[in-house]
């Protein structure tokens, strides 16, 4: 664990000293006037305008954001295609190909065997969907159909994937299978990357899912809480740790108001809480609201009579950040000396755990 925040203190001086070049061209699908050129990391698009014979070309220094997607608004049915921006690339939009340097090349394949394994998959949602558009119910056989078939296309990508990371460690394009797969694998195995210290990641692109595991890491049961600070609906600033840690069992609710599984949830967490506030149980809500108004009306309107905090960056909150929280609701059961007990505790799930503590 030591390690992994090392790495991630760390990449911030790795990458890349020198600026890289870059130059992205190309012919432009059939009809289409602009191409779009997306950076996945700083979210910025750029654009050109397609010349009289079809090309289109962008050249800049990535400073160390290597990856990027070209991409077309019209037509609609073109694929964006991942680049790793580096060097001379050339985008085929007829094939869905790049090429011209290893990483681009690298990255190519690595996305079109992806698409191979999902191609399936797309075509079984659509018939789904076609039930659905004519108010029909999904047949039982192919809702298990489906689901199987995304097991299995998952179990796929994570062998290639792995393979890929395990014998791809002098190039730095296997980040983006990285980032893009890397949650669904444990955090021992992505640690045990780590130690391994391949090129890619010292790639900044990894940073976010590291900080991720990290932030998994800090809800396991047994842990001791980490502590976080935001402000609470006044404006006041107020830490965790005012109220976890201090001898009481205290649930720490991750949620928004326009989270509508959160909503649903709500009328079992206001039951456990005057069923066992009496006896010392306690909420702490961590809101992922990005409106005050929103916020604070849901706390007055729905009746949360427990402690609230939110900073209003929605996904971006600390609390989400320091947990590595990407869905909501999610919960975390404190014990009374602040080492986490249960996780993820809903539904009968959280009265029943209650029942066990409280001796009911």
């Amino acid at each position: 664990m030591k390690r992994l925040i090392v790495v991630i203190a760390a990449l911030g001086s790795l990458i890349p000293v020198a600026a890289q070049r870059y130059v992205v061209s190309g012919a432009a699908p059939a009809g289409a006037k602009y191409v779009y050129l997306y950076n996945s990391e700083t979210r910025a698009t750029d654009s050109v305008a397609v010349t009289a014979d079809g090309s289109f070309r962008f050249e800049g220094e990535a400073n160390g954001k290597l990856f990027g997607q070209v991409m077309v608004k019209e037509p609609q049915k073109v694929k964006p295609l991942p680049v790793f921006l580096e060097g001379n690339v050339q985008v085929k939009f007829a094939d869905n190909s790049v090429v011209g340097t290893a990483e681009a090349e690298g990255l190519n394949a690595y996305d079109k065997k992806v698409n191979e394994l999902y191609e399936p998959l797309i075509a079984l949602v659509a018939e789904l969907r076609g039930y659905q558009q004519k108010g029909q119910q999904i047949p039982e056989d192919r809702m298990k159909a489906y689901e199987t078939m995304v097991q299995d296309i998952m179990g796929k990508v994570e062998i290639m994937t792995k393979e890929l990371l395990e014998t791809k460690t002098d190039m730095r394009y296997p980040a983006y299978a990285l980032r893009t797969f890397g949650t669904e694998f444990s955090s021992e195995y992505v640690e045990g990357l780590v130690k391994k210290n391949p090129a890619y990641m010292q790639v900044s692109y990894v940073k976010p899912l590291l900080e991720e595991i990290e932030g998994r890491r800090r809800q396991e049961v047994g842990v001791m809480f980490t502590d976080v600070e935001m402000p609470d609906t006044a404006g006041t600033m107020h830490r965790l740790s005012e109220y976890v840690g201090k001898g009481n069992y205290v649930l720490v609710d991750f949620w928004a108001s326009w989270c509508g599984p959160c909503m649903a949830e709500l009328p079992n967490v206001k039951a456990a809480y005057e069923k066992y506030h009496a006896k010392g149980f306690d909420i702490v809500g961590l809101s992922f609201d990005n409106k005050k108004a929103n916020w604070t009306r849901a706390i007055s309107s729905k009746g949360m009579p427990w402690h609230h905090m939110s900073d209003l960056k929605g996904w971006e909150c600390v609390a989400g950040q320091v947990y590595g929280v990407k869905a909501i609701p999610a919960t975390l059961l404190v014990g009374p000396d602040g080492r986490i007990v249960a996780k993820d505790l809903r539904g009968e799930d959280l009265q029943n755990k209650l029942a066990e503590i409280y001796g009911e």
